[in-house]
């Protein structure tokens, strides 16, 4: 993997928009030019960082890390997002995070999405779901 330029790193997520409540998760994207470009001695670099590769299927485009409080693995404190730069992903994530901070009733629909999953569901694959239909209205926005 080549270096990666400065506009190739983004904060993205809830922590990356102004004024929303968030978890205290950072997020950030990496933009790269191929999700093949990952390998094993990478993958093993960012392990001594703390951080662990999430399933694949996870989210479709990206690959992801997760850093935890401990070993344990129970709370996380950063994910990392391999994104192709060329990718939907890519400008999928800031046109969200940009859209967000620059509409304030977008934002505070989706804060208020965000609190009742929270409230709701105690499993992060049903608390994404609760999102999904909010998501997909912002894109279309596009």
């Amino acid at each position: 993997m080549t270096g990666i330029a400065e506009e190739c790193i983004q904060h993205i997520g809830s922590t990356a928009i102004q004024g929303i409540t968030a978890k205290p998760i950072i997020d950030i994207a990496i933009g790269i030019d191929s999700l093949n470009d990952i390998n094993d001695k990478l993958t093993s670099q960012l392990k001594t960082l703390g951080f662990i590769p999430m399933p694949r299927q996870m989210m479709e485009g990206r690959f992801i890390l997760a850093k935890y409080t401990d070993d344990t693995c129970q709370v996380k404190t950063h994910y990392i997002h391999f994104v192709e730069l060329e990718g939907s992903a890519w400008s999928d994530l800031l046109f969200f995070r940009d859209h967000l901070n620059q509409n304030q009733q977008a934002r505070a629909e989706y804060a208020a999405i965000k609190q009742h999953a929270a409230e709701k569901y105690n499993h992060i694959e049903q608390y994404t779901d609760a999102k999904e239909s909010f998501v997909k209205k912002i894109f279309s926005q596009r």
